[in-house]
């Protein structure tokens, strides 16, 4: 809203300069969730060269009730092996001329290497949360026949995750849970509850990177595949950090790079890398209805 001036004086505000902040509006960005949901085990092995790891299974053996004086049942052993492939780039190049450079009074490069940079890591983190669900070995539906929303099935549903965890013989240590921001307004409500009941002045769930809940350790990000909707499920996932592998192979940044057609200096930077759910039975998928 601007000032109401009347009268003449000093009516074409010619002494009012305007001015410029040197800071530049910073946009936010969601917190990265890969870096505490997947190993990264075998990366050293594809830093150099090369695109594809085979991955190892240790063999499975079989035990038999044994039965005196019968021969002994030798087993063939079975080699199992996974392909481990680096198979996603993505890039990012800008341009900055010359005038413009020399007569800006902001280090424009920094800002944008910074940029450049934010955007890789959604690039990556979209790619590996866009599909890892869609390998996992369970998948449990809390929309049928009640929705996450109704009391009482949040819990549920990480009791379910729990046990089928527990199933597959994974490890307690290193699980965590990633849900949609819009999943974990209510299970911060039946936390909430349950310490009300139980007397304790808080609940056992904060907001952003969360301490445990039933042996999960809680991330939230907005870039879980869906809308909670019946048309479109949320695809949260509960897990191990063994199942899902990622390996950067190179994130290559330059500034300064001589433009040949242009009077100028450019700014650019390229990522390499690959994922896989290399143990589907440490996965879980919650198919999610609000």
């Amino acid at each position: 809203m601007a000032i109401t001036r009347t009268g003449g004086n000093f009516i074409n505000k010619a002494f009012i300069p305007e001015v410029w902040s040197k800071k530049l509006l910073q946009k936010f960005y969601a917190a990265s969730v890969t870096t505490a949901i997947c190993n990264t085990d075998w990366q050293g092995e594809i830093l150099g060269q090369g695109n594809t790891v085979q991955i190892r299974q240790r063999p499975d053996v079989l035990v038999n009730a044994s039965v005196e004086n019968q021969k002994i049942n030798w087993q063939d052993v079975v080699d199992v092996k996974q392909s481990f492939t680096i198979d996603y780039a993505f890039d990012a190049a800008v341009k900055v001329g010359n005038i413009d450079s020399h007569q800006m009074d902001i280090n424009v490069q920094a800002e944008l290497l910074d940029e450049i940079s934010n955007r890789l890591r959604l690039a990556v983190e979209t790619t590996v949360l866009g599909s890892a669900y869609s390998s996992a070995g369970t998948t449990l539906t809390p929309g049928a026949p009640a929705a996450w929303a109704t009391a009482g099935n949040p819990i549920k549903v990480l009791a379910a995750a729990q046990a089928a965890l527990n199933i597959n013989s994974i490890p307690v240590e290193n699980r965590w849970l990633l849900l949609h921001p819009s999943m974990v307004q209510y299970l911060i409500q039946e936390t909430a509850l349950y310490a009300l009941n139980a007397g304790t002045p808080s609940g056992a769930l904060q907001m952003g990177y969360v301490c445990e809940l039933a042996g999960f350790k809680i991330y939230q990000s907005p870039l879980v595949v869906g809308a909670g909707t019946g048309g479109s499920h949320f695809k949260a996932m509960a897990g191990h950090t063994s199942a899902i592998t990622l390996a950067t192979q190179f994130t290559q940044f330059e500034v300064d790079v001589p433009l040949q057609d242009y009077y100028g200096k450019g700014v650019r930077a390229q990522n390499c890398f690959g994922f896989k759910v290399v143990k589907p039975d440490a996965l879980v998928t919650l198919d999610v209805v609000l």
